[in-house]
């Protein structure tokens, strides 16, 4: 499927004409539309942080009409993206547009990000947070979800295990029952401290499979978590061959396993958000499933991030 692609970049000088590609937005009218930036190794060319701040604000604005439309009638269109274009002759800048034969918007910035945007010195770095983790996935189960924030999607509600008080980071309600979700990256630099947090969480998902929870939806209103509840998890693998990082990615796979936790990948979630859903009200997880058989779900299994 034909779709187009802009580079965004960044000039700190207009008058000498130097620049560096900071991000890539690639869609096509009428489907789906997808950004990424990366301006930490912009640094390297001698751009300071001062001015990469100065252009914090019109980045979140642009994602935010990517993600969402330009209005709340008006979709995203090429022709909105050329007149931004032709009026952005300033410090940020989109290159013409180009053809690229993808799938899907997501996959067309996979391909190109890498090559025209990322840089060696970042790359290595560039592992997600948790936190991060937690805030892409959250803005993808309303962008391509359909989900509303604290309608039935809630971010790190408290949940009420008999007398303990913990915090998943995502439930969402479907006609299927509620859905809780945590997310985990085993790319860090402190794997005791991980061991530790991940052993906390199965300690309460243990007890929530004996006795159920409930959760906070308002302030002092809760509904009822069922032990049967679906429980998933969505994981960044560690990148490290380490003993200790081996060690404690397998030990926690072992113990969600036991507990009837449903596993997915980051990068196999990051490709499963990017196309329709055919089950509505499934886990990630069960979508997946559904959608490829396991060789597929190898291929896609590569070092991406979710958007």
């Amino acid at each position: 499927m034909l779709y187009r692609y802009w580079i965004i970049r960044f000039v700190p000088n207009v008058a000498r004409g130097e620049f560096t590609n900071i991000g890539i937005v690639c869609g096509r009218d009428g489907g789906d539309w997808h950004a990424r930036f990366e301006t930490r190794g912009a640094r390297a060319t001698g751009v300071t942080q001062a001015d990469l701040q100065t252009v914090g604000p019109w980045l979140r604005w642009f994602q935010h009409n990517i993600e969402n439309g330009v209005s709340d009638l008006d979709a995203t269109t090429s022709e909105w993206l050329e007149q931004l274009r032709v009026r952005q002759a300033n410090t940020l800048q989109l290159a013409q547009p180009l053809p690229i034969d993808v799938t899907s918007a997501v996959e067309g910035v996979d391909l190109l990000f890498p090559h025209l945007v990322e840089r060696a010195d970042t790359r290595v770095r560039d592992s997600p947070t948790r936190p991060q983790i937690r805030r892409r996935l959250k803005d993808a189960l309303v962008a391509r979800r359909g989900y509303t924030l604290n309608r039935d999607l809630f971010q790190s509600p408290e949940t009420r295990i008999g007398r303990q008080r913990v915090n998943f980071d995502l439930l969402r309600e479907s006609a299927q029952g509620n859905i809780l979700t945590d997310v985990w990256s085993f790319n860090v630099k402190n794997f005791d401290r991980l061991e530790q947090e991940i052993r906390s969480s199965n300690f309460m998902i243990s007890t929530l499979r004996d006795h159920g929870a409930s959760f906070e939806v308002q302030p002092e209103k809760f509904e009822p978590v069922g032990p049967e509840s679906l429980i998933e998890v969505i994981y960044d693998p560690p990148k490290s061959e380490s003993p200790q990082a081996v060690d404690v990615f397998e030990a926690a796979r072992e113990a969600w396993a036991s507990q009837g936790v449903e596993m997915l990948t980051l990068s196999a979630t990051n490709a499963q958000l990017a196309r329709p859903n055919e089950y509505p009200g499934s886990s990630l997880t069960l979508e997946a499933s559904r959608t490829w058989d396991s060789n597929v779900l190898q291929r896609v299994d590569g070092p991406r991030a979710l958007q």
